[in-house]
C-alpha cells in the first residue's frame, strides 16, 4: 500500500446486544492510542451537516458511527431512520454520501473508523466490503 501510495483502510463493526460495552470499548481504544473520540449518530444528520462535521475532525482520531444498523438505507439510497419517517430528517444521507464521506478520495488517512451495531447482517454489502467496515468484532453477553 505504501509503495503504491494507496491508503490502507480498515473499518471495524462492533456488534452485540445493547449494554455489552461496545461504546465503552471505543472510548478505551481512543484513550489507549491517545486519540480523540468523535461519535456520530447518522439518523440525526443531514448531508451538509455530515460533510461539515467530517471536515473539521482532526486527521488522527477515532470516528464512531453509533448504532449504524438503526439507520435504514432505502432502495433509493436515502437514509430512513425513525426520525425520517416522522419528518424530522427530511433530506437524509444516501449510502453513497456516507461511503464518500468516510472513505472517499479526499477523506484523510489516519482515522480509525468504528461502527456499532446490534444486527450487522442488516447492513448493506457496499458498507461491509473489504476496505470499509470489513472487520467484525462480537461483543457477547458476559455472564
Amino acid at each position: 500500500y505504501e509503495e503504491r501510495r494507496i491508503r490502507y483502510r480498515r473499518g471495524y463493526i462492533f456488534y452485540g446486544l445493547s449494554g455489552n460495552g461496545k461504546t465503552s470499548f471505543d472510548l478505551a481504544i481512543a484513550c489507549y492510542f491517545g486519540l480523540p473520540l468523535y461519535i456520530l449518530h447518522l439518523g440525526e444528520l443531514q448531508l451538509n451537516e455530515l460533510r461539515s462535521l467530517l471536515s473539521i475532525l482532526p486527521t488522527y482520531c477515532v470516528l464512531l458511527l453509533e448504532d449504524i444498523d438503526s439507520v435504514h438505507f432505502r432502495g433509493d439510497g436515502a437514509v430512513d431512520s425513525g426520525e425520517a419517517r416522522h419528518g424530522l430528517n427530511k433530506k437524509g444521507i444516501s449510502l453513497l454520501d456516507l461511503l464518500n464521506a468516510v472513505d472517499g478520495i479526499d477523506s484523510p488517512k489516519g482515522r480509525v473508523l468504528i461502527a456499532t451495531a446490534n444486527n450487522p447482517e442488516s447492513l448493506p454489502n457496499a458498507l461491509t466490503r473489504p476496505g470499509r467496515f470489513d472487520q467484525r468484532v462480537a461483543f457477547l453477553d458476559v455472564t
